[in-house]
């Protein structure tokens, strides 16, 4: 059938470049695809064009998804409908966002000021916004999350301090969970450190076929 058919063959083929991480092959790399796409094939036959082009596109994606992975607020790795968990600092208020990672010195995760353009609807921003996620992805629970945020908020308490005088400073959680329903608890330890840094606790729970929001 060839390699294009065969979900294994193709499994392989990204495999074989994923080790080289970012030494994939540079200038002249369909040569490299095809002589790698030739060593899959039975009998070391000729792919087909338009085989050879649907590969190359897959371990192009592969290849920019692999070394350049995309940044967000969470690393959503769950398939769909299945339980999903995450929790991000945000911080909204005056100013901008490089004015919020000046202060923290800290990276957000996603920032951006009044007047930028969503790029989900085309419209202008109506607020600034800095989020920083918690580095975990979405598999891990939010207890996890949000003592991984704790973690490396604790330090910038005094700069917290400054923040919280204009500025909304939250823990936001999300869930996405079975119809069955879900419940979250808190304990006293992490609702303590959250307190001391003056953050509020915001909590949005979905069915996990709910995607249709911007959290």
């Amino acid at each position: 059938m060839g390699v294009l058919r065969s979900g294994e063959g193709v499994e392989r083929l990204v495999n074989r470049f994923s080790g080289l991480g970012c030494c994939w092959p540079q200038g002249d790399s369909r040569s490299e695809y095809r002589k790698a796409i030739i060593d899959l094939q039975p009998g070391g036959s000729q792919p087909e064009p338009s085989q050879f082009l649907a590969i190359v596109c897959l371990l192009e994606v592969s290849r920019v998804l692999r070394i350049f992975p995309p940044a967000h607020t969470s690393l959503m790795t769950s398939p769909p409908l299945t339980t999903r968990e995450y929790a991000y600092f945000h911080v909204t208020g005056p100013g901008t966002h490089e004015d919020v990672t000046a202060l923290l010195g800290l990276r957000p995760s996603e920032a951006w000021n009044v007047g930028d353009t969503n790029p989900r609807n085309g419209r202008p921003r109506k607020s600034m916004s800095w989020r920083m996620g918690s580095g975990l992805d979405d598999t891990s629970p939010l207890a996890e999350h949000i003592g991984a945020l704790l973690h490396w908020l604790r330090p910038k308490a005094s700069d917290l301090r400054q923040l919280w005088v204009e500025h909304d400073l939250t823990l936001q959680c999300v869930g996405y969970f079975p119809p069955s329903g879900h419940g979250m608890h808190f304990d006293r330890e992490q609702v303590r450190k959250a307190a001391q840094l003056g953050l509020a606790l915001d909590l949005d729970f979905y069915y996990v076929d709910d995607h249709e929001h911007e959290i």
